[in-house]
C-alpha cells in the first residue's frame, strides 16, 4: 500500500467544483470522504486526476488557484470572438495563470525589471507608428521576415527576440501532455496574460506556421498596449487594430508595395499574393488584407483571394502530431521560465513537486528537459 497523502480541506470544495456535476458519482464520493479525514494514496490521486482532467498538482495546493470568473472571449478565424469556452481551454488558462503567478513571485524575489515592451504606447498611434515603437524596443529589423529562410525560422527568431525583451511564450496543441485532450484551433488561436514584468503569451500549436507567427505578433501588440487578450472587454475594433499593427510588423507597407509591384507583371492578383505571402512568411489571407488596406487590390479581389486561402486551409487542416517527446516539450515551455524555475529549485525556494506541477512533467522527464534546455 502506498503512502497516504493529506489533502487540504480548503481545496476540497474547489476540487468538487472543478470536477463538475457530471463527474462519476463514485469519484465525487471519494473526494468528499477526504473532508472527514480519509487520506488517498498518490496512485489514487493520479487516477482521479486523469479521469477528471484536473491537473495533478492541484491536489497538493493549500488553497484554490485564482479562478476566471468573467466570460472570456477569444479571437478565432475571421476575427470572430467566441464567448463559449471548453474545459480544455479553461484548463489551459488555469495552467498559464498558475505559471504567471509563480513568475510574479519570482519577479518580486529577484526584483526583475519591467518587460521592455509592456505598455509602451496607446491605441492613439497609427498602425505604422506603433509598429515602429515595437521595432525600436525589440530591435527587429523592418525586413526581418522577408530575410528569414522559412516561416519556422521567422517564428523561432521572433520568439527568441521577444524572450530577450521579457515576454514568456508557451505553445501547445493539447492540455499539458495529454494527447487525448486536444485544443481546438476554431475555438482560439492564442491569448496573452498581461503583467508589466512577466507578460505571458500562449500560442495554439495546432495552427499553421503562418498562423502561429501572426498570432505571436498580434499578442505582442496587446502587451505593448498594456492589456490582456482574454477577457470580455475586447472588441472587434481592438482586434482589427492589433491585426493591422501585426501586419505592419510582418509586412512593412513600403517593402510590401515594392515587392508586390515587382511581381505583378502577367500574373493574377491571387498568384501575386501567393508569391508575396511566401516572401513575408505570411498567410495568404493576411497578405490579401494587407494588399487591400494599402490600395493594391480591390475588396472583391481580396475576398476572392481569402476564399481561395480558406479552401486550401480546409484541405490541409489535419496537422500531423507526434515526434520526439523532449523536442516537443522544449517547444511547449518557455526557455527563460525553465531556467528561472531550475535556478529557484537550486536556491531552495521552489520545491520539485511545484516544478512538476507547473511543467506537467514527472521527475525523470523534468530532469531531462532541464538538461537539454540548459545545455
Amino acid at each position: 500500500m502506498g503512502a497516504k497523502i493529506t489533502i487540504s480541506k480548503d481545496i476540497i470544495p474547489w476540487l468538487l467544483q472543478l470536477a463538475g456535476d457530471n463527474a462519476p458519482e463514485e469519484i465525487l464520493e471519494e473526494i468528499r470522504s477526504w473532508e472527514t479525514g480519509k487520506n488517498p494514496t498518490l496512485n489514487q490521486i493520479n487516477e482521479i486526476s486523469r479521469k477528471l482532467h484536473i491537473p495533478f498538482g492541484y491536489f497538493f495546493l493549500q488553497s484554490p488557484c485564482t479562478q476566471i470568473n468573467p466570460s472570456p472571449r477569444f479571437r478565432s478565424f475571421g476575427n470572430q470572438l467566441n464567448d463559449d469556452i471548453s474545459k480544455e481551454l479553461k484548463d489551459t488558462i488555469y495552467k498559464m495563470e498558475d505559471i504567471q503567478d509563480w513568475l510574479i513571485d519570482y519577479a518580486d524575489d529577484q526584483d526583475l525589471k519591467d518587460c521592455a515592451i509592456a505598455g509602451i504606447s496607446s491605441r492613439k498611434l497609427s498602425s505604422g507608428k506603433m509598429a515602429d515603437a515595437i521595432r525600436e524596443k525589440t530591435g527587429l529589423a523592418s525586413d526581418w521576415s522577408f530575410l528569414s529562410a522559412s516561416t519556422s525560422d521567422a517564428y523561432r527568431q521572433l520568439r527568441e527576440t521577444l524572450g530577450y525583451c521579457g515576454i514568456y511564450i508557451f505553445e501547445n496543441g493539447v492540455v499539458g501532455f495529454n494527447t487525448t485532450r486536444k485544443l481546438d484551433i476554431h475555438e482560439f488561436r492564442a491569448f496573452c496574460l498581461y503583467d508589466k514584468r512577466v507578460p505571458l503569451i500562449f500560442i495554439n500549436a495546432t495552427d499553421t506556421p503562418e498562423g502561429k507567427l501572426f498570432s505571436l505578433l498580434h499578442e505582442t501588440v496587446h502587451i505593448a498596449l498594456g492589456e490582456d487578450d482574454i477577457f470580455s472587454n475586447n472588441h472587434i475594433a481592438e482586434e482589427r487594430y492589433c491585426n493591422s499593427v501585426a501586419a505592419e510588423l510582418l509586412m512593412p507597407s513600403s517593402l510590401f508595395r515594392q515587392c508586390w509591384e515587382n511581381n505583378t507583371s502577367g500574373k493574377s492578383s491571387t498568384k501575386t499574393a501567393e508569391i508575396i505571402s511566401r516572401k513575408f512568411c505570411a498567410s495568404l489571407s493576411a497578405t490579401a488584407i494587407k494588399a487591400k488596406d494599402i490600395g493594391l487590390i480591390t475588396n472583391n479581389e481580396a475576398s476572392s483571394i481569402i476564399n481561395t486561402a480558406n479552401e486550401k486551409l480546409g484541405k490541409n487542416s489535419h496537422r500531423k502530431s507526434g515526434g520526439n517527446f523532449y523536442t516537443t516539450a522544449k517547444a511547449r515551455l518557455d526557455r527563460n521560465f525553465l531556467s528561472m524555475l531550475f535556478s529557484s529549485i537550486q536556491a531552495g525556494k521552489t520545491q520539485y513537486t511545484d516544478a512538476y506541477r507547473l511543467t506537467s512533467c514527472n521527475g525523470a522527464s523534468f530532469s531531462k528537459i532541464i538538461r537539454e534546455v540548459l545545455a
